[in-house]
């Protein structure tokens, strides 16, 4: 038996040599190879939709439970923060398309320079969220316990533990006494 007929299991080395690089071993061939890497893409897919379904359905239960609560809360939110980190986003979603591409075309100085700015966009993107926690930290009016009858006394001693800065009337998110509060003011309907 020479080298070339020796059997390693049941693939010989002269069979070895033939193999096709982009053929991983464990495939018996390219479309099994290709199959296989369709399904895993499809459970992949399957999963992110399950995960960001369920999420996405808790989000509308809750939004349609405390509604005047959301669009209170909404009220505090800064949009041109927010403008600004989905401009951030958008541009380094297509810096790493463009990476892939110089990495595909062989371009390695324009492929790390494409990085480079995506890792500078990325550490703009957590500054920028930094600046946003900080605000709202800083303004967030902290959940009271709720009591069924509030007294004047507990009521006034309650509110002024729940929130950090006097906000002003229209922002005061929690409460204790629900017909004084622009948050359960039940006038306000979602549709």
């Amino acid at each position: 038996m020479t080298t070339s007929q020796a059997t390693t299991g049941s693939v010989t080395t002269m069979e070895h040599e033939a193999h096709n690089p982009a053929l991983l071993h464990h495939f018996s061939d390219a479309q099994q190879q290709k199959n296989a890497a369709s399904l895993g893409m499809w459970l992949f897919l399957v999963t992110e939709i399950m995960f960001f379904g369920g999420m996405f359905c808790a989000y509308l239960v809750y939004r349609l439970a405390h509604f005047n609560a959301f669009a209170a809360a909404s009220q505090q939110l800064s949009i041109k923060m927010g403008a600004f980190n989905t401009a951030v986003l958008i541009v380094s979603s297509v810096t790493v398309v463009l990476a892939v591409k110089a990495a595909e075309v062989g371009k390695r100085k324009l492929l790390v320079g494409y990085l480079v700015v995506t890792v500078l966009l990325g550490l703009t993107f957590l500054v920028v969220k930094g600046f946003e926690y900080n605000e709202n930290s800083n303004a967030i009016t902290y959940p009271a316990q709720r009591s069924s009858s509030p007294t004047p006394s507990t009521t006034t001693a309650s509110k002024s533990r729940s929130t950090r800065r006097k906000p002003n009337s229209s922002s005061r998110l929690f409460c204790h006494d629900r017909h004084a509060c622009p948050a359960h003011d039940h006038r306000l309907r979602p549709f």
